[in-house]
C-alpha cells in the first residue's frame, strides 16, 4: 500500500490600505502562504535607521537586530523653552527597546510589518536639569502611535512611497522612480513618518576626494545628485559641476559648470566596496586641467578615495 503525502497551500488574502503622494490611499492585496520560506528581510536591512529634523533639532535612532528587536534613543530640542535653572532650553528625550514581527511580502520590494512590543525605558513626564538644560523625559516620534509599518527595500517603485517619507530624504522622486540601490526605509502608516537606513557597501553618506600636488577634488554621490568640484591650492573652487544620478547603473553624466568654465562630460565608476571611484573628466571647450593632473586641452582620468 502506498501513502502519498500531498502539501496543501493555504492561501489567504487581507487588503492594506496605504497612503500615497497624492492624499489618497492605495488598496493593495497582500497574499501569505503556509508555503511561504522563513523571512530573512530584517537580515538584509542595514542595522541603524534615523529620523531627523534639521529645523526642528529633532533626532531619533534605532538599532535594527536580524530578529526584529531594536533599541534606540530620541532627542528633541527646543532652545526657546527656557527658564529660570535651564537658560540654554529644554531637550525631551527617551531610550526605548521594542520589537517588530515577522515581515509579510507586498511585493519583491515592498514589506509590512506590526510593532509588537514597545517600551521606554523612563517613565514619560519625568524631568531633571544638568548644565542649564531641562531634560524632559517623552514619546519618541515615529512611535507615539505605532501599529503597522512598510518596509522598503531598494528598488520599491517610488509611487509606493508617501510624499512625507522623502522629506526625510535627499531622494526625488521627480529624478529618480525606483529606491536607489543601498537604500531601505521603514514607515508607521499611522504616524506618518519614516525612517531611513543606508547599507555600508553604497557611497551614500561617503565623501570621496583626489590630490594632485597642493590642489584637490571632491565627489559627493547623493541618491539622486552628484556634485564634483575641484579647488585650486587657496581660494574659492575653480569648477562646480551637480549632475542627475537618475538609475542605479548609470555611468556616463553630464554637466555644466556653475563657474561659467562650459560643459563637462563625467563618467563613474565605483569599485565593489565603494572604497574608491575611477572618474573620468572631459571639458567640451577644452579647459585647461593641468591644475588636477589632466591635459591642456581638458582630459582628466583619477582615482577618487573615500575621505
Amino acid at each position: 500500500m502506498y501513502y502519498f503525502h500531498k502539501l496543501i497551500a493555504i492561501t489567504l488574502y487581507f487588503t492594506l490600505f496605504i497612503h500615497n503622494p497624492h492624499n489618497a490611499y492605495d488598496r493593495i492585496s497582500i497574499k501569505t502562504t503556509d508555503e511561504l520560506p522563513d523571512n530573512d528581510i530584517f537580515k538584509e536591512l542595514p542595522k541603524n535607521f534615523t529620523f531627523s529634523s534639521v529645523a526642528g533639532g529633532r533626532g531619533i535612532s534605532f538599532a535594527l537586530n536580524p530578529d526584529g528587536t531594536f533599541t534606540g534613543s530620541y532627542e528633541d530640542l527646543e532652545l526657546g523653552a527656557a527658564g529660570e535653572g535651564y537658560a540654554n532650553g529644554t531637550i525631551y528625550v527617551c531610550t526605548f527597546e521594542g520589537q517588530f514581527s515577522a515581515p509579510k511580502p507586498i511585493h519583491d520590494a515592498l514589506y509590512s510589518t506590526k510593532l509588537e512590543y514597545f517600551h521606554p525605558q523612563e517613565i514619560p513626564g519625568g524631568e531633571y536639569y544638568q548644565d542649564d538644560v531641562r531634560y524632559i523625559y517623552s514619546a519618541p516620534v515615529g512611535f507615539e502611535d505605532g501599529d503597522t509599518f512598510l518596509i522598503y527595500l531598494p528598488g520599491c517603485p517610488l509611487e509606493k512611497i508617501p510624499e512625507s517619507f522623502f522629506s526625510l530624504s535627499s531622494i526625488n522622486p521627480e529624478i529618480r522612480k525606483t529606491l536607489p540601490f543601498g537604500y531601505y526605509g521603514m514607515y508607521n502608516i499611522r504616524e506618518m513618518r519614516g525612517f531611513t537606513g543606508i547599507a555600508e557597501n553604497s557611497p551614500w553618506n561617503k565623501q570621496y576626494s583626489y590630490h594632485y600636488q597642493n590642489n584637490s577634488s571632491q565627489l559627493w554621490p547623493r541618491n539622486s545628485m552628484i556634485d564634483l568640484t575641484f579647488w585650486p591650492e587657496k581660494g574659492p573652487s575653480s569648477i562646480d559641476l551637480s549632475f542627475l544620478w537618475s538609475e542605479d547603473n548609470q555611468t556616463e553624466f553630464f554637466a555644466s559648470d556653475s563657474k561659467g568654465t562650459g560643459d563637462y562630460s563625467i563618467t563613474l565608476k565605483f569599485q565593489e566596496d565603494y572604497q574608491s571611484v575611477f572618474v573620468s573628466v572631459k571639458s567640451q571647450s577644452g579647459y585647461d586641467l593641468r591644475p588636477w593632473g589632466g591635459t591642456v586641452d581638458g582630459m582628466l582620468k583619477a582615482e577618487f578615495h573615500v575621505e
